[in-house]
């Protein structure tokens, strides 16, 4: 059996849609394949319930539902690569105020606010993003700009972003890394 993506609004019937796809192939084969439903993290056990109270079924070691770190620890734990540490919210944090307080007197946009209470957590969130849309710190560098602060805000985050690179190390990853590490994964 392959992939199938189901999208649509919000109300449409996408879950119920795929639930009673689910539910038919139980029936018809209680046990083949696995059957995986990939959902989102908050989600997860809204639709284990779903699956488990289907009446006529009685449980299924087939089905499964998962989310996509959920996914992503099975396929590491089967191929590979899944031994690294992941660095927590508030691990990345302190590794953010660390590099900050240490390049204080290197930044030039930031300096005045390396030391203001909430600056790792809004670094936290635009390495995330940075991460999301796959923008790595020579991108940053490599962007010049006619407006000297905004000029001078991106090498600072360049640089801030180069700094907690290098900080992980080769030992461990941030969870803003997962999804790109399993993409690379090969079948």
């Amino acid at each position: 059996m392959g992939f199938r993506f189901v999208f649509g609004r919000a109300g449409s019937g996408k879950s119920t849609l795929c639930l009673e796809e689910i539910r038919s192939e139980l029936r018809l084969e209680p046990l083949g394949e696995s059957l995986i439903l990939l959902v989102p993290e908050q989600a997860t056990y809204q639709m284990e319930i779903a699956l488990a109270n289907t009446p006529d079924l009685g449980g299924s070691l087939r089905a499964q539902v998962l989310s996509f770190r959920r996914l992503g620890w099975r396929v590491f734990s089967e191929t590979g690569g899944g031994q690294k540490v992941l660095i927590g919210t508030i691990g990345k944090r302190m590794l953010l105020r660390q590099i900050l307080l240490k390049h204080r007197l290197q930044l030039k946009a930031f300096a005045r606010s390396a030391t203001r209470p909430g600056m790792a957590d809004l670094l936290a969130q635009a390495i995330g993003e940075f991460k999301t849309y796959r923008i790595a710190p020579s991108v940053l560098r490599n962007v010049t700009m006619t407006d000297g602060i905004l000029n001078d805000k991106l090498q600072d985050l360049a640089l801030i972003f180069e700094e907690y690179q290098a900080a992980l190390g080769l030992g461990t990853r941030d969870t803003d890394d997962e999804l790109s590490v399993l993409a690379e994964k090969n079948p």
